[in-house]
Order: structure tokens, then sequence, then C-alpha cells
């Protein structure tokens, strides 16, 4: 949560720069102080706020819309945070709001000129290149832990717009993911919310058993041989979700069944 809390600060902070020279940026401001609120608070460990913070950053700006933020406010809706059953929803969240930022990036900056424009565009660009970094903490091997950007040698120098993280983005421990990794971790974040979209469409019991599957992959990564129990749990889930052997309510467990069927083709 603290390297989390370390990008949200440094990211909210930077949209101050730009919001502060922007000719419309109040709105983007107001996010940038909720976003960095939401750093400090975990920094603090006192993550039960997070969300709230959260939620009025995704409320208060065109330029970053709300559903960009679902990902990292469904992060602290648990007893418990970040659970890792939100950790790819996460994921996208930051690269949703990555790729928004740089696709608004030009409406930001209209009417700035000479050094002032260029100044903010620098500004703009850290922005998304950070929010794609800090996307890496939620996939495998790619944690890394920043320096608290509060800290006295970190704020040395400030005033002027930070540069961009360079590319590739430096890992702290473990490989980075390949390209394949990182598009089979795309597919399986699309397929979850196709799951979740279908199960709140037909209501009753599925919401709850897409959270019940959730549960088992869960638990199978957590497993000595994740891989191999991840398999077994896909081929239980596929035997016991099967319409036929649930006549009473097939409407409701048919999206969830082919669900978990699409996670088993991943698998092949």
């Amino acid at each position: 949560m603290k390297a989390l809390g370390c990008e949200l600060w440094v990211i909210g902070d930077e949209l101050l720069t730009v919001s502060a020279r922007a000719t419309n940026g109040r709105d983007l401001g107001i996010a940038g102080i909720s976003i960095r609120n939401a750093g400090d608070l975990l920094l603090e460990n006192s993550w039960e706020d997070v969300m709230g913070e959260l939620e009025s950053a995704a409320a208060s700006s065109d330029v970053l819309p709300y559903y960009c933020f679902e990902g990292l406010v469904n992060l602290f809706a648990y007893e418990e945070p970040v659970p890792s059953i939100e950790w790819l929803p996460a994921r996208n969240s930051l690269l949703t709001l990555s790729e928004e930022l740089k696709k608004k990036g030009p409406n930001v900056l209209r009417g700035l000129e000479g050094s002032y424009r260029s100044e903010t565009a620098a500004s703009i660009i850290f922005v998304i290149e950070r929010l794609s970094k800090a996307s890496k903490l939620f996939i495998r091997g790619g944690f890394y832990m920043p320096a608290d950007p509060r800290s006295e040698k970190f704020r040395e120098g400030r005033g002027k717009p930070r540069d961009p993280e360079p590319r590739p983005f430096e890992w702290a421990r473990g490989p980075p993911p390949t390209e394949a990794e990182e598009r089979m971790l795309e597919r399986l974040e699309r397929l979850r919310l196709e799951a979740e979209q279908s199960a709140q469409a037909v209501g009753g019991r599925a919401p709850a058993l897409l959270q019940e599957v959730e549960g088992e992959l869960q638990q199978a990564r957590a497993s000595a041989s994740p891989e191999e129990a991840r398999r077994a749990a896909l081929r239980m889930m596929v035997r016991n979700l099967h319409p036929d052997r649930n006549p009473d309510n097939p409407a409701e467990v048919t999206p969830i069944f082919q669900y978990v069927q699409q996670l088993r083709t991943e698998e092949k």
C-alpha cells in the first residue's frame, strides 16, 4: 500500500502543477488534491479514508472521468484493503487514467504558449508515465518501492516539471512481465469485466456466483502450486456450474459458466 501511496502522492502533486498553469484547471486541481490526499493516507497507514478521497477525485474533473477510477476505488471497498482479486481492475484503472490524460492533454494545453506550454506539457507527460509505471505494482514481478515523495531530499529542486519516467521502467525485484504475459493479463481482465456486467444484468445469484469463482481462483493463487491448483479449480467449477446441473436457475448460472469456460480456454 505504501508503494501505491508514494505514486498517488506524486501523481496528485504533479496534477496540481498542471492545474495551476492550465487555463481551466480548477477541477483538475481538485482531483489532484484528492489523489495526493489518498497517497498521504496510504503512507500513514490510514487506508479507511482512501476510498472517499479517490471517489472525490473521480467526481471532480471531466478530464479524468469517474469510470477511470473504479478499479482503484474498489481496492478499498473491503474489510481488508487491496485484495488480490482487485489487482487486475486496479491495474486497468491506472492504465485507463494514463490513456485518458494522454487523449485529453491537448485540451488542457489549449491557450498556453511558449515555455509555459512546454513546461505544462512536460508535467502531463510525467503524470502519464507515472500512472503507467504504477500499474506494474499489480502484476507478477512488478513490485518496486519508490522513495517517500514527502521527504526533504525528494522535494529538492521542485518548482519545475519533473522529468518523465524513462522507459523501460526500472524494476526493483523479479523479472518484468513479457509482452505475452501483459497481453494475457489484459485478456483476463476484459473477460472478468464482461462476466461482471453479465452477472449484474442477469441478477439473482449470478453476482454471488461470480464472487465465489474469483474466491476460488484467489485461493489457487495462494497455494504451493498455483498453476496446477488453478487448472483443478477451473475443472471443478465448469462441472458444478454447468446449466444441466443447475436446472432451477440456468439463466443465473450460464454467464458464470461461460466465464469459467473462457478462462479454461486461456489456460490452453
